[in-house]
């Protein structure tokens, strides 16, 4: 009898470390989310329930409502920063925070998807913005993407492209690399008010109009329409957001590259099954984090 009742006992005490150990890693992940998300908004700038977190697989997509303007994140850490800025029908749009680089390429051909090692023209790779990349290859880079993330990517079309690119700033050599003798990595010299870096030089950015076509197979499908804000080559007449330049579909060349684009799910209320009972730990006492 005492024998049996030794056994409960220690099952019953496992039970319950397991327990405790579950709910002290939820926690922490949940203090985690609420430290992550406090750092991208002053209160007030988001839903309420946005300091509640939970781990889920469609976290990152519903919690997009939890993002700010001028928010930078990844949607994984081998896909390029994002930043929250106003699109031009004031619903807010992630935008690529730098030109697409030789480096991203890499990691996309590393995945399968992108086929080429595009040429660098004797200047060298790595944080170099990628050119020499027909528009119809780009189409892999962004199916990459969204087989990474889960989000669907896409270019940025030629009116969200000029109204992230207008600013009253003077063009200048400490915002845009031009007339020049080649690139120079990205995020070398100021961003832009919202945040984007070389979006005027640098190399011109194509512009996409993207469907979802193929019926049940949905398969994102971009026609480039434009490159747009001038190049490293240019002088500084090009450089502008009003800057058009005409591309060749199957061609690339070394004085274009591309950023990308992926839209926002925003919502005022919280995602349908979201677990309300766990909250995190407030920012404000982080000594309760271990």
């Amino acid at each position: 009898m005492n024998r049996c009742l030794a056994l409960v006992l220690l099952c019953l005490s496992r039970t319950v470390g397991v327990s405790l150990a579950f709910c002290a890693s939820v926690n922490l992940a949940n203090a985690e989310e609420r430290l992550t998300y406090r750092s991208i908004a002053e209160p007030g700038d988001v839903p309420e329930w946005c300091g509640i977190m939970s781990h889920y697989p469609w976290r990152g997509h519903d919690f997009d409502a939890c993002r700010a303007i001028g928010a930078v994140f990844r949607d994984d850490p081998r896909l390029p920063e994002m930043v929250v800025v106003m699109g031009p029908d004031a619903v807010p749009l992630a935008v690529g925070r730098f030109e697409i680089t030789f480096e991203d390429w890499q990691l996309c051909r590393q995945g399968g998807f992108c086929r080429d090692v595009p040429d660098d023209n004797g200047w060298g790779r790595g944080r170099r913005p990628v050119i020499n990349v027909p528009p119809i290859e780009v189409e892999r880079f962004l199916a990459w993407m969204s087989k990474v993330s889960g989000m669907t990517y896409r270019g940025l079309t030629d009116a969200e492209w000029v109204h992230v690119a207008q600013s009253d700033e003077t063009v200048t050599h400490q915002i845009a690399h031009f007339d020049a003798d080649r690139t120079i990595e990205v995020g070398s010299l100021r961003p832009n008010a919202a945040g984007l870096y070389d979006v005027l030089g640098n190399v011109w950015e194509m512009t996409f109009d993207c469907d979802v076509a193929n019926g049940n197979l949905r398969r994102l499908r971009c026609e480039v329409v434009n490159s747009r804000g001038g190049s490293w080559a240019n002088d500084i007449a090009y450089v502008s957001a009003q800057s058009v330049n005409d591309l060749s579909p199957d061609k690339g060349n070394r004085l274009t590259g591309f950023r990308v684009a992926r839209d926002m799910r925003l919502s005022s209320s919280p995602p349908d099954g979201l677990d309300m009972p766990f909250q995190a730990v407030p920012a404000s006492t982080p000594d309760l984090v271990r």
